[in-house]
């Protein structure tokens, strides 16, 4: 069983929806960080690692699913694309 095979498992049980929510946070105090070491702060920054988090888990989700997707270089390709306006920092 590979890790796709673990998390598409984890995604019908109700025990995998307290494993997505701790995912989902994980990816967002990792955006707050990378979004910190950019300047960004205050309500904005909450905002966009929050959006950024949700996306991140979202698109992961879709791509273990897929029957059609990207190799992994894509899907970090599309994400970027995807979310670079929100990784835009503002004064």
């Amino acid at each position: 069983m590979v890790n796709e095979d673990v998390f598409r498992i984890l995604q019908g049980k109700r025990s995998g929806e307290v494993i997505q929510g701790r995912f989902r946070q994980l990816a967002v105090e990792l955006a707050k960080d990378c979004l910190r070491a950019k300047g960004m702060d205050g309500v904005r920054l909450d905002a966009t690692a929050h959006f950024l988090g949700g996306a991140f888990s979202e698109l992961l989700s879709w791509y273990v699913n897929a029957r059609k997707r990207p190799d992994i270089h894509g899907l970090d390709a599309m994400f970027q694309e995807l979310a670079g306006s929100s990784l835009k920092v503002r004064s």
